[in-house]
């Protein structure tokens, strides 16, 4: 007997959020009921609906025939950088996409990889988008070791409190050029965990970008070999001294959002 793909805690989640936060749009997409009205297509926005306890407009199809099941949701999806990059018509929509949702993650302090829905990036992006864009565009003259969303991410939430002092960081970061200690230090560090790899090990890496952005504009030592010593307390103090200094600018530290599990 034909039964529904496995649901994504993820997606669900998402859509959820976006009911309860009014973001919800109906599109031509629908319910899609065969001609035993056995649901064809939508779980994951049924799902969503039950979760949000909210109702939710949405078109329903009935009497689909039933050998239309295998080809439904048989292309290729769009990304939420596929639909960022055709609104806003950016050549570097992966890398700022990516950066918004990093900057989302440490922000909420939650380790759990999540599904941002498009409306959700829309918000990050009008809340840190102009910041983020202007990371991007300074490291993209940098090899790939410090040209990714960690760094990126992290230079543009420090970069409205000290404007000044982060793009001199981020342009000697980028041209490699007289590196200071802290620059070397995360360098150093950028190359070891890229390595890696991993979701948790590019939060690190932000992390760390953080607390050497920091370190210098403190004009504190940090050996080039520090990351091999700290701890996850003492890589983590670089956010907490960015979000203040961002309280007492008067500036956003994370987006509002609907406290809906991130699964």
């Amino acid at each position: 007997m034909r039964s529904n793909r496995p649901l994504s805690s993820a997606t669900v989640a998402a859509f959820a959020r976006d009911i309860t936060a009014g973001a919800w749009k109906i599109t031509h997409q629908s319910i899609a009921l065969d001609t035993s009205d056995r649901l064809m297509d939508g779980q994951h926005r049924l799902e969503g609906i039950v979760k949000a306890g909210v109702a939710a407009k949405l078109r329903v199809t009935w009497s689909v025939p039933e050998d239309a099941f295998e080809a439904i949701d048989t292309g290729r999806a769009r990304s939420t950088t596929d639909v960022f990059a055709m609104k806003h018509g950016r050549s570097n929509s992966t890398l700022v996409v990516a950066s918004l949702k990093l900057i989302d993650t440490l922000s909420r302090g939650f380790y759990a990889r999540g599904r941002n829905s498009f409306a959700e990036v829309e918000l990050l992006y009008e809340t840190f988008g102009r910041e983020v864009s202007w990371a991007a565009s300074v490291l993209s003259a940098a090899t790939h070791t410090v040209r990714t969303a960690p760094v990126v991410g992290a230079v543009a939430y420090a970069y409205p409190c000290d404007p000044e002092a982060v793009e001199r960081f981020a342009t000697t970061l980028a041209s490699r050029e007289g590196m200071s200690p802290p620059m070397a230090a995360l360098w150093n560090a950028a190359e070891r965990l890229g390595k890696a790899g991993g979701y948790a090990r590019r939060l690190d890496t932000a992390n760390i970008t953080l607390r050497c952005l920091m370190a210098h504009v403190q004009d504190e030592h940090l050996a080039k070999t520090f990351m091999r010593g700290s701890t996850a307390t003492d890589q983590a103090k670089g956010f907490v001294f960015w979000r203040r200094r961002r309280e007492k600018c008067g500036l956003p530290t994370q987006v509002p959002g609907v406290d809906v599990n991130r699964k």
